[in-house]
């Protein structure tokens, strides 16, 4: 094959590619994810806008659900270790700086790993330099899923 032929054909797939490309960007932004082939509506969790945060089983599975962008912030979910049927979710961004707090189910509190801020389960400050709570959401269980409003 030539080069100029080579080129050309280069040139007319790379076309197609990103007309295809546009298109599917087009789709999932318009469409919502149900209505999607699977694999094209992205992450269930990306930008949920529907409140689904998980399903029962992977939270008891691994112990907490993270979800990066609920809305338009992050979100912990996890169990009640003193209360089983009771959820906790809430805005894992520490007041004090901004690091995200990990969850210590054996100390019951939310833990800041950059300067040791604690939080209690209703995001009440416990211990500082953290001076403001996290805030707080409600969790529900609606069958195997899990909504946060």
């Amino acid at each position: 094959m030539r080069r100029r032929k080579f080129l050309q054909r280069l040139g007319i797939t790379g076309f197609w590619a990103s007309l295809w490309t546009s298109l599917l960007s087009a789709l999932t932004a318009v469409l919502p994810a149900s209505l999607l082939p699977i694999g094209l509506g992205g992450c269930d969790r990306a930008l949920n806008t529907k409140g689904l945060v998980g399903k029962v089983a992977e939270l008891d599975e691994q112990g907490e659900i993270y979800v990066e962008y609920f809305t338009d912030r992050p979100l912990l979910l996890v169990r009640n270790p003193q209360q089983k049927e009771q959820l906790v979710a809430v805005n894992p961004t520490c007041s004090h700086q901004g690091c995200i707090v990990k969850w210590q189910a054996d100390k019951t509190a939310f833990v800041c790993p950059c300067h040791g801020a604690t939080f209690g389960l209703q995001g009440q400050v416990l211990q500082g330099p953290a001076e403001q709570p996290l805030q707080t959401f409600q969790p529900r269980i609606e069958g195997d899923r899990i909504f946060v409003s």
